[in-house]
């Protein structure tokens, strides 16, 4: 009985508590599957204008315009994520935390794959995501 409590007592113990574990609030904006960029990579974009200017070169519906369009570039920066090029669909990347150390930002990211054997769609896609994060030119993603 003793060695189970031990066991269970270790167990319990070694799970992780499932807290953010980002230092910095970040939003995220808006995803998708066709951004054209071919390798993985980021773009830091620092005003409206540029940022107007990818968000039409992403092909994003008018539909979602609302949602993008309120960011405050006083105190915020847009980052896109893109995951490059993938065979097929049912990739995506994500967040996993941001955490700010000195005077840099340093971006996790994650990459969602399809899971074995689910039916998705036989095309050439191009993830990305898009995150609205503090003024920082210092950004570096792992």
């Amino acid at each position: 009985m003793k060695h189970i409590f031990i066991i269970l007592s270790i167990t319990l113990l070694s799970c992780s508590s499932g807290k953010d574990k980002s230092n910095v609030k970040y939003k995220v904006l808006h995803s998708g599957q066709n951004a054209s960029i071919e390798n993985k990579e980021f773009i830091l974009i620092e005003n409206n204008d540029d940022y107007i200017a990818a968000i039409e070169k992403l092909n994003v519906d008018e539909s979602d315009y609302e949602n993008l369009l309120n960011v405050d570039f006083k105190s915020n920066n847009v980052c896109i994520l893109f995951l490059g090029e993938r065979s097929n669909g049912g990739y995506s990347i994500e967040v996993d935390y941001i955490k700010k150390k000195e005077n840099a930002l340093y971006i996790k990211t994650k990459e969602i794959t399809p899971q074995k054997h689910s039916n998705v769609i036989m095309v050439i896609t191009h993830p990305y995501c898009l995150i609205s994060l503090p003024k920082n030119k210092n950004i570096v993603i792992k």
